[in-house]
């Protein structure tokens, strides 16, 4: 199933690369329309770790909310430190560009998404196939941050080549993982699905439903539900395939 993991964690990078590709492409209409997909993303990543990745490490490791709440405060140190540096409205901005620092971060967010593709299908295809979706569908979110925090200064040219460095790292984490999983261990692997989890939350929570309330919040908090519906009818699903 390496094949499949390679597969999964290739497309949920290209998906960071098209959204970054998309929003060169076609800004105004990327941005106005970009909402909804971040609200339904938000839902299924927090569905994805509530239904799947916690239950999943749980059966694996001991200790695992213990886990996710650190797999939660490192990626909000990662973006503190590393990535997402907002303005105050009167400054003119949205967010500052950090060059190599913000691929660094988004580079390692990537890492783990990939490693979290790579981790689900060594438990079971099921598990796999649903992280790598919640993955996929965060990640085009990701590519449209990713052009604005590299944009400022940089040529188009080598932010499309700085997001194709960050989307490579989610096949080689998903890769990575994969092949050296059963030498670490179930606990250990229960405790990569535990982190994942955190980052899913982390994610969803902090990164994505803040900005479903910027515009039309009643159909970003319908998508919000739907998406987690979505992620409980398909974990239902995958479950009686499995």
């Amino acid at each position: 199933m390496l094949w499949k993991a390679l597969l999964y964690g290739g497309l949920a990078g290209s998906a960071t690369l098209f959204g970054t590709f998309s929003v060169m492409r076609f800004e105004g209409a990327v941005r106005r329309w970009n909402h909804l997909v971040v609200a339904a993303a938000a839902g299924v990543l927090l569905g994805a770790a509530f239904f799947r990745l916690m239950p999943a490490a749980e059966e694996l490791a001991t200790g695992v909310p213990g886990v996710v709440l650190v797999g939660l405060l490192a990626f909000y140190l990662i973006e503190n430190r590393f990535v997402l540096h907002l303005c105050d409205e009167e400054e003119g901005c949205d967010i500052h560009d950090i060059g190599l620092m913000a691929v660094m971060g988004l580079g390692f967010h990537s890492l783990i998404d990939g490693m979290a593709i790579g981790a689900g299908f060594r438990v079971n295809e099921a598990l796999g196939v649903l992280t790598a979706l919640a993955v996929i569908l965060h990640e085009y979110p990701e590519g449209v941050i990713a052009y604005g925090l590299l944009i400022a200064g940089e040529e188009r040219s080598r932010v499309l080549l700085y997001a194709a460095l960050v989307a490579l790292a989610t096949p080689f984490g998903a890769a990575v993982t994969y092949v050296f999983a059963p030498a670490l261990g179930e606990e250990v692997l229960g405790f990569l699905l535990a982190l994942a989890a955190g980052s899913f939350i982390y994610v969803g929570a902090a990164d994505l439903i803040p900005r479903t309330h910027e515009s039309d919040h009643g159909v970003n908090a319908l998508l919000v539900v739907a998406g987690v519906a979505a992620v409980y009818l398909l974990t239902s699903i995958l479950t009686h395939w499995h």
